[in-house]
């Protein structure tokens, strides 16, 4: 039978909210030991074995998560490059304003993206069949065409979260204007 799709587009088990917050990675031992300036090492100075069976990059908060086209996930995932959510209280920056420039370059930041998520040698210099390079393109063709779909859900969330967010001191008004303004170019 092969996998499912929509119009077309493989569906796969989507996190569909995987934005820098939600993503947590794995830190080497040289840093996770504190500024002791010693790597991590197990009693008596021993060097611990490391557990390469645990991935490096975890996701966590899966309430959004789902089934959907693959390119949806990985659309929302480009746009959340846009948003800085750790902006400071004061700094003049609102962490719900969309920055048109982080979204990735196509280029560079799209084709490299889409190479490692299809497999594919990540070296920046590592030739690509021309049945490679179509599938790439082909993929990030669909990936942008979610975009719009992207900037409707999470504008509709606003509108929910503006009603029944109580007490959340964030501007999920302004938020929505910023998503549902991308459909129109603004």
């Amino acid at each position: 039978l092969g996998p499912p799709s929509h119009c077309g587009h493989e569906l796969v088990y989507c996190h569909n909210d995987v934005q820098f917050g939600n993503i947590m990675v794995k830190q080497d031992k040289a840093s996770s030991a504190c500024g002791s300036g010693q790597g991590g090492g197990g009693e008596g100075g021993e060097e611990e074995e490391e557990d390469l069976s645990q991935p490096a990059i975890r996701l966590i908060d899966f309430e959004y998560s789902g089934f959907n086209p693959r390119a949806y996930d990985i659309a929302n995932h480009w746009c959340e490059w846009c948003y800085d959510y750790m902006t400071p209280e004061g700094s003049g920056v609102a962490p719900h304003e969309y920055k048109e420039e982080w979204f990735p370059s196509a280029e560079v930041e799209q084709v490299r993206f889409l190479r490692a998520y299809l497999g594919y040698d990540d070296a920046d210099d590592a030739k690509l069949t021309a049945e490679e390079d179509a599938a790439v393109e082909s993929l990030r063709v669909e990936v942008l065409s979610y975009v719009p779909a992207t900037h409707v859900h999470w504008g509709l969330w606003g509108i929910i979260q503006s009603v029944t967010a109580v007490g959340i001191d964030y501007d999920f008004e302004g938020y929505t204007r910023q998503r549902m303004g991308k459909l129109w170019g603004k």
